[in-house]
């Protein structure tokens, strides 16, 4: 499960920061939303994301480690 302050990666927006987890109301049922921003951008526009719909929420991959990224770098070598 995904947490306030976690850097992930969301489909080609890059890497983005979730800054909150909130219920909301934008039609007649309330739904659970993570709420991302650009990270190191400084404007404030965050994207919605409902936490049921799993299309969306497959679109949210963690950030490789540094051990991960130097595995990568050492077997595209190979």
């Amino acid at each position: 499960m995904y947490n306030v302050g976690d850097n992930i990666v969301y489909g080609m927006g890059g890497v983005m920061t979730i800054v909150d987890i909130r219920r909301e109301s934008f039609t007649d049922e309330e739904k659970d939303y993570l709420l991302l921003r650009d990270y190191g951008r400084g404007d404030s526009s965050v994207t919605y994301v409902p936490m049921d719909n799993e299309k969306l929420m497959g679109c949210m991959h963690p950030l490789l480690t540094r051990e991960e990224v130097m595995e990568a770098i050492s077997l595209a070598k190979e």
